[in-house]
């Protein structure tokens, strides 16, 4: 019993810090800043007043979502989407220079990022971590069984291991949640007639100086302006795809083995189109 509360006590804590802080360089002191949504100052009125209509075009509710900026410049993040599980509040957090007129993506960006509240992204990811944490630590220990009676440290280190490696493992499913999330925004922004803002977008990500470069948890450049301008084409030629079914599909050729996504193609492209 000491264990699972272990167990669930390292997956908790591992998961909360990994989705609810963020580091930044502070240029000045010249060390990295540590902040959460907690802490982090509350947006300004005027960049409240442009999120909100945005937030009720894609059908949420602003009352249930706070609206926060980071105090610094973060290590690469525009805007980004965090949920508390204590009070169980949206936390949208913005770049005070993702506000700025003179940025041409802001508003896909937080279209982009009202995608990700839209489809519960949250709650699917620590599902994802959860029950792939629970495999991973069950499999481990049935397959490390001989080995934890003479050696304790095994037992000890085990949760923690098990924490880290399902963060890991659920990467293919936070990529699908870009991509999706991405999708929802070109939809939305169609739906919106904002077709220009769209493909100075597209061309900006096809005229990428390193498009195959890793970007983190996101696709690289070229996947993103495969499946946006694809999915734009079917959009304005009045075809209306579904996000969800392209988004799976691309997903399934693109990420999955090769034996899958030829099966995909030969098989599911009808169903998915």
């Amino acid at each position: 019993m000491k264990k699972r509360l272990l167990s669930f006590a390292c997956l908790t804590i591992f998961f909360s810090s990994m989705s609810m802080e963020y580091y930044a360089w502070d240029s000045v002191k010249f060390n990295i800043q540590h902040a959460t949504p907690f802490t982090m100052p509350d947006a300004s009125l005027q960049d409240k007043q442009t999120i909100e209509p945005i937030l009720q075009a894609c059908n949420i509710n602003p009352q249930k979502v706070v609206i926060k900026q980071f105090p610094l410049h973060p290590l690469g993040i525009a805007a980004c989407v965090k949920k508390s599980y204590l009070t169980n509040k949206q936390y949208f957090i913005i770049d005070p220079k993702t506000m700025d007129s003179e940025y041409s993506h802001k508003e896909l960006t937080l279209f982009h990022e009202s995608g990700h509240i839209v489809h519960k992204h949250n709650d699917k990811c620590f599902a994802s971590i959860l029950v792939s944490y629970i495999t991973i630590f069950r499999s481990s220990s049935f397959l490390l069984s001989k080995y934890k009676k003479n050696n304790k440290w095994i037992g000890t280190l085990l949760p923690c291991t098990c924490a880290a490696l399902s963060y890991f493992a659920i990467k293919p499913v936070i990529k699908f949640h870009e991509m999706e999330a991405d999708l929802f925004a070109v939809d939305k922004m169609c739906d919106l007639k904002k077709f220009q803002l769209i493909e100075n977008y597209i061309d900006v990500v096809k005229n990428s100086d390193s498009p195959d470069k890793p970007n983190g948890n996101h696709p690289t450049d070229r996947q993103t302006y495969t499946y946006l301008s694809q999915f734009y084409d079917q959009k304005v030629n009045g075809k209306n795809p579904s996000t969800k079914k392209y988004c799976w599909r691309y997903f399934l050729e693109t990420q999955a083995p090769k034996p899958l996504a030829q099966i995909v193609q030969r098989v599911c492209i009808k169903q998915l189109s």
